[in-house]
């Protein structure tokens, strides 16, 4: 289940269940699922840009980077 979308231009990232990070980048190519440092739940995701993600754990944990 997804649980938070952020989106810049073209690109978005998609947060969810089970650590599940997934991105878009438009067109005609399927989204792409992003490897995850935790299997734990994700409940949001924002960012200034592509490159700057912050995404918060269920267990309160912060993670901060690039998904792209």
């Amino acid at each position: 289940m997804v649980r938070a979308i952020c989106g810049f231009s073209t690109d978005r990232v998609f947060v969810g269940d089970k650590g599940r990070i997934m991105t878009f980048t438009g067109g005609a190519q399927p989204p792409r699922v992003v490897p995850s440092p935790t299997a734990t739940g994700l409940s949001s995701v924002w960012g200034s840009a592509p490159d700057d993600l912050w995404i918060v754990v269920d267990q309160e944990t912060i993670l901060h980077g690039s998904a792209f």
